[in-house]
């Protein structure tokens, strides 16, 4: 399973390279994300967590040329939940979900990145692991605040207070 993994990471990598002598002028970084989101995908099934998310920064740097802010945020998504719950790396996790919720908006996505912290917050509500869930309330709050003029943003206030409550009591 892990070398199909490995193949995958090597066939995004082939993507990003050039040739003159095979007539190949330009980097593939559609292809290469879709290799590089397999690898990742699969480490993270057989919990090769940071190997995995080596391959999420790997699709981060193709995204990034492609300016696909919508796929961004959906790696630094994956990479802070990772950091979050598989290696309790909290503060790394934070700032990646703080990235994802920056493309998200971007993308015109505003719900998707408050949804980022709330629902992240309620899996650690569910794990019983309050003050981390209590931080990423405090996020979500953060960033309604920021873009309170829009009717779905005000709705998703009231979300994320009734959660922030339900933490706190």
């Amino acid at each position: 399973m892990e070398a199909e993994y490995e193949k995958k990471f090597k066939d995004g990598q082939k993507e990003l390279k050039t040739s003159f002598w095979k007539m190949k002028f330009s980097k593939n970084f559609e292809d290469a994300v879709a290799h590089f989101e397999e690898a990742a995908k699969g480490f993270r099934k057989i919990k090769r967590i940071q190997r995995s998310i080596d391959s999420y920064r790997k699709c981060i740097e193709c995204n990034e040329q492609l300016k696909d802010h919508f796929e961004l945020g959906s790696n630094y998504l994956a990479i802070g939940e990772m950091q979050v719950f598989d290696l309790e790396l909290v503060n790394e996790g934070i700032e990646s979900f703080k990235e994802a919720a920056y493309h998200y908006h971007v993308a015109g996505k505003q719900q998707t990145a408050i949804k980022v912290y709330v629902d992240n917050a309620n899996k650690l509500y569910a794990d019983k692991q309050y003050n981390k869930a209590e931080i990423l309330l405090r996020c979500a709050y953060d960033e309604c605040m920021q873009h309170n003029e829009e009717e779905v943003i005000r709705v998703s206030l009231d979300e994320v207070v009734n959660n922030f409550v339900e933490v706190l009591c």
